[in-house]
């Protein structure tokens, strides 16, 4: 399995939302190259398969 991981991720720590320009960049992204995208934003990215670092529990690792 391929990942992409969502800049955003870093941003959020200085950014009060992330850029939906730059959101829409990865998710086509990640369509055209059939990736997941790495994000805790897991909303902002409806039609691709995500994951989400901070969700993933011991058993899943």
């Amino acid at each position: 399995m391929k990942y992409l991981l969502d800049s955003n991720i870093i941003s959020e720590l200085s950014k009060a939302k992330p850029d939906p320009g730059l959101t829409a960049s990865i998710a086509a992204t990640a369509l055209a190259n059939q990736l997941v995208v790495v994000t805790r934003d897991t909303a902002d990215f409806p039609l691709v398969q995500v994951l989400n670092p901070f969700s993933i529990s011991d058993q899943e690792t």
